[in-house]
Parts: structure tokens; sequence; C-alpha cells
């Protein structure tokens, strides 16, 4: 049921077909729970084209149910959901706190809703513009569940790849189905980040899950600031500047997550392209901090069953940053491990890495239980000198080797 909206209106209630009466009553539409989508859509098409427009639109407590991938004008991929290039942009469910288990706005893609895709069509949830210059550079979601009924389609729930300023906040990616042994299709991806310069208008992601994908996060462009993320039982939780199709890859401009976390994952973070570094005379070195970043490794619950792929740049040298990070192997994660390969051999020759469970100084017996990273240095006691890591060897100031 849709009630009569004579005027454009900026703010608009929706309820779901298992909303309170409460919430019906209050609601300008109230979907039926079939098609929801379209229902949706036909609210943010009235603003599609008018960019000095700001559109607000809050959902009431329910499940909103997904059945159709669609065509969307500009759009590359068909979407469910298409936001229009507008100044200002609010979609956000009605409660503040998504506990950890349930959540109370779900946007539900049903099964049914793959029927008519090509095997291999990967699809949307939720898109921005596809367009360059018609971004949408105020946009703010908040308190809402996208959940896929499987593993199996190559699907990206929330796509910012043309947005500019974006805030994200208290969100759950969820495939269904995943866990030990179940590796997630190449193609799927919980939030997919921006692919463009924004001229200093940064994103904002923080308190978000992203479960059962080939990458829980997809991170791109610049001034980009990640708190408290979670990619977990996916392939890789994070990847940055890993599209399929970059005009620019990542900017220069400094993407920075503070204790987040990937538990359960296959592979430790990848580093594809990044800045203008397709140039041979400019290498890009895109510079990314991961602050506290917590790992835990237990080979028998990834999705591969195998030991997890240590940290990789796609190109060597091309990016840079500062990380630190803990990570465990224990069940219900009792301490943290000292003897953890981040990168692969030759990848982070530009990061300043350090395992935060590693002392500063200490005896030789201490140091080697340590996998060090590469030029980390450590005071040893015992011989009284300090001495560097250089990627193959511990050597002391003058280069010589010691044991």
């Amino acid at each position: 049921m849709i009630k009569a909206l004579t005027v454009l209106m900026t703010i608009v209630r929706i309820a779901a077909f298992d909303s309170s009466d409460a919430d019906k009553a209050a609601a300008d539409i109230v979907c039926t729970g079939t098609h929801d989508e379209i229902t949706i859509q036909q609210v943010l098409d009235k603003f599609e084209g008018n960019n000095t427009d700001t559109c607000e639109i809050y959902f009431a407590d329910g499940t909103y149910n997904i059945d159709g991938f669609h065509h969307h004008g500009d759009a590359t991929h068909r979407t469910a959901i298409k936001f229009p290039p507008i100044a200002s942009l609010r979609f956000e469910g009605k409660s503040d706190i998504i506990p950890r288990v349930g959540v109370n706005v779900e946007f539900k893609v049903r099964p049914e809703a793959y029927n008519d895709l090509a095997p291999d069509e990967q699809v949307c949830v939720m898109l921005f513009s596809d367009n360059i210059g018609r971004n949408t550079n105020n946009a703010k979601l908040r308190n809402f569940q996208i959940m896929l009924p499987d593993t199996k389609h190559k699907v990206i729930c929330l796509n910012l790849y043309r947005t500019g300023g974006a805030i994200l906040e208290n969100l759950r990616m969820n495939a269904a189905g995943a866990g030990a042994g179940v590796i997630p299709v190449e193609g799927s991806v919980g939030i997919r980040g921006q692919n463009v310069n924004t001229n200093g208008i940064g994103q904002y992601w923080k308190d978000i899950y992203s479960i059962g994908f080939y990458e829980a996060f997809q991170i791109g462009g610049e001034h980009t600031i990640c708190v408290g993320l979670l990619g977990y039982k996916s392939y890789y939780g994070y990847t940055f500047g890993n599209y399929e199709s970059v005009e620019w890859g990542v900017w220069e401009h400094p993407i920075t997550l503070i204790n987040c976390s990937e538990e359960l994952c296959a592979a430790l973070p990848l580093f594809n392209v990044c800045g203008e570094m397709r140039d041979p005379n400019n290498p890009g070195r895109q510079c990314v901090d991961m602050i506290s970043h917590t790992m835990e490794f237990r080979e028998t619950e990834n999705p591969t069953l195998k030991p997890v792929l240590p940290a990789r740049e796609v190109y060597p040298g091309t990016w840079c940053g500062n990380i630190t990070f803990a990570a465990n192997t224990k069940p219900l994660s009792k301490g943290n491990a000292v003897d953890i390969l981040f990168w692969e051999k030759g990848s982070g020759h530009r990061f300043k890495t350090r395992n935060s469970a590693h002392a500063m100084a200490g005896t030789t017996a201490e140091r080697l239980t340590y996998i060090p990273t590469f030029v980390q240095t450590y005071y040893d006691t015992d011989l009284g000198k300090l001495v560097i890591y250089n990627g193959e060897d511990w050597v002391d100031a003058n280069g010589n080797k010691v044991d």
C-alpha cells in the first residue's frame, strides 16, 4: 500500500509488511513483502536528476524482501536499489543499535531474485550512480542488514564506487552458509569502496560486519577512515584497489583502519592497483595505515581449510604505510601469537609493520621465537646490541649475520 504523495517529500518513512501496527500507521509507505525493492525505488526515482535535492528515508523495524535485480539508467550493474546522485541522502533504519544477534531492519534477498541472472553476472543490492560526473557527496547509511541466501552468487551488497563523501554506521552484510570449507564465489563483495578523487571529501565507516564474501571489504578511494570493521568467514577480509575495471585505482591520500578485525578468513590483505602507478614514472605509493589490526587464524575453520595466505602486493613497492597487528591461533582467542607471518616474501617493504606481541628488547632466545617483519629492530640483551631483520636474516648495524 502506498499513500498518495502530493508533493516531493524530503523525508519519507517506510514500514515493512511485518512492522508493528504503530509503525505502519506512522509510515508514508507500507511495503507488501513482495518486490519491496521496487516500492523503495519508486521513492528514490522521484529524486533522479535533481542534484540539489536532499532525501531522507527512514525504515521501521522489519523485513524488506528483495525479489529481483533491475536495469537502472546509467548503472553498469543490475541492482535492486539504486541511489540517485543528489546533494544529500540519508537511508537509515529506525533503531540506533544493531545487536550482535538479530538485526532490526533487514533487506533480505530471496533466492528467486537470482532466477533470471546470467551464470557469471555480477549484481548489486544497493548501488550509487556509475556516472563519474554525478556523485552523491553527502550520503549517510545507518542501522540495517543486507542478507543474502547463499555465498554462491556474484553480489556486491553495497557499492560505493562512484560516491563522494559517505558515512556508514551500524551495518551488517551477511551471506548465509558461510563457514569452514565454504569458499565464497569470486566476485562476491560485502562493501565496495569508491574509486574516484573526491578532492578532500572522505568516507567514514564504523561498526560494520561483513560475513561470507570473497572480499568482505573492497576498499578504494582516498581519505577513508574505517573504525571497528569485522571481515568474517570470507576469503579476504580486506582488499585495496582490487577492482576489475580501474580508471585511477586508489589515490595517494591516506586510508586508515583503526581497531579493525579479520576472523577465520583465508587470506590476509591484498594490495592491488593504486594511484597512477600505471605511469612508469609514478609508482603510486598509496598510504594505508592499519592501527591495532586484529586477526584470528584457525585453518580448520576458514573457507579453504588451509593455512592462511600472507598479505601481498600485486605490484611490490607500490604501497606504503604503517601496520600494527595482533594475531591469535588458539580457540577462544586466548593470547596473541609471536610466530605469525604477515607479508608474503617481497611485499610490504615500504610499510613499517610490527606484531604488537613482539618485545622491543630481550634475550636471543625470545627473539628467535618471532617471525619478524622487514627491517624490524630488536635490542638483544644477550648480544648487547641492536639487531635488524633484513628480510632473510638478523644482522647487526654492520650487516653481519647474528645468531
